[in-house]
């Protein structure tokens, strides 16, 4: 299963962060889980696969809001010298 695909299952862009990841495979997994549905196994399979396939990828994508590896100057001053609040400084949004 490729990246997009996962993503697809889930119903979710590629600007899903760790939290949308876990909220719709919660969702999904409720709808589709062999003990509270008529819905085979080979479905739930293929959501747990999408699921771990999309949280890994959100773990490891970079975080938007810093440019971390980049040298910027604002005002004569390196922003890579202040920590990004959203990804403590890692570069990772996860």
């Amino acid at each position: 299963m490729q990246l997009i695909d996962a993503l697809r299952v889930l119903d979710l862009g590629f600007d899903a962060d760790v939290h949308a990841v876990k909220q719709a495979y919660r969702t999904l997994a409720f709808q589709v889980h062999p003990d509270t549905s008529v819905t085979s196994n080979e479905q739930f399979a293929l959501l747990n696969d999408a699921y771990r396939l999309a949280l890994a990828w959100a773990q490891n994508a970079p975080c938007p809001h810093c440019v971390k590896g980049k040298v910027q100057l604002v005002r004569g001053i390196s922003v890579l010298n202040v920590p990004c609040t959203f990804c403590k400084g890692s570069g990772r949004r996860g």
